[in-house]
């Protein structure tokens, strides 16, 4: 089953490789011109939001490297999902003999960010060397990270099973992406901990950080590596009710 999704997958990106090489390309060169903006930004700066310049750029390549690895297993799958959910033909997906959310991963792996992963993993490891040496932990919290952003979407999405205006969501979800970005310290304490543990986009961004400079607490790094399970749990709930009430949509 997996290798037969991973084929799939391949086979799909692999149809046109001139465009695969061209968005290997374009994502490099995206990747590139922000590391060289941050890093021009910094060499004027002497901090941001409370970050030393090694700080702040470690902060971004690890914010990018989440995105990244979200993007290669996540990106695609959540908009077949969507896909799926809006057209009315999700009960096409639940029959297939496999668990729905598994299925959609597998078969849509995206591969230009899969293969630029270890550009940025090189640049992510040059700035968390510099400033407190590489550590396990911290590339679990990378990992977990990016799952939680993937069941994240996954969970806001299947709010469309429940009715709720998809183009809503969908501007909910660009609007986090943002934040996540952000230094968390501009933000004030207690929304820092709102963006944490309950709406937890700085677990793609400032927590792993935060983990290799040593300033996050043994609560902060339980719940970071804990968050993929609670946001499947709460995924296959949503799902469960979602489906109840779906339909079909006639044409």
């Amino acid at each position: 089953m997996i290798s037969e999704a991973f084929k799939v997958s391949f086979k799909r990106a692999t149809l046109y490789r001139a465009n695969l090489i061209s968005w290997i390309l374009a994502d490099i060169s995206l990747y590139t011109g922000t590391f060289l903006t941050y890093w021009l930004l910094t060499s004027s700066i002497n901090s941001i939001g409370g970050y030393f310049p090694g700080e702040i750029m470690l902060y971004i390549s690890s914010f990018l490297l989440v995105n990244n690895v979200f993007a290669a297993f996540f990106s695609d799958a959540v908009s077949e999902y969507l896909s799926q959910v809006l057209s009315g033909k999700l009960h096409n997906m639940i029959l297939k003999p496999r668990h729905l959310i598994m299925v959609t991963m597998l078969s849509n792996i995206n591969f230009p960010p899969l293969i630029t992963t270890p550009f940025l993993l090189f640049i992510n490891i040059f700035y968390l060397r510099a400033v407190n040496g590489i550590s396990i932990q911290y590339y679990l919290l990378i990992v977990s990270g990016a799952i939680t952003m993937g069941f994240l979407y996954f969970t806001l999405y299947s709010f469309g099973l429940l009715g709720f205006r998809m183009q809503m969501l969908s501007d909910v979800i660009f609007q986090l992406m943002q934040v996540s970005e952000r230094p968390d310290t501009v933000f004030p304490y207690t929304a820092r901990n709102i963006l944490t543990y309950i709406i937890p986009v700085f677990l793609f961004s400032a927590v792993p950080t935060r983990y290799a400079l040593g300033k996050i607490n043994y609560t902060t790094f339980v719940w970071a590596l804990s968050a993929p399970v609670v946001h499947f749990v709460l995924l296959m709930i949503i799902i469960k009710v979602g489906l109840s009430n779906y339909r079909e949509a006639t044409h």
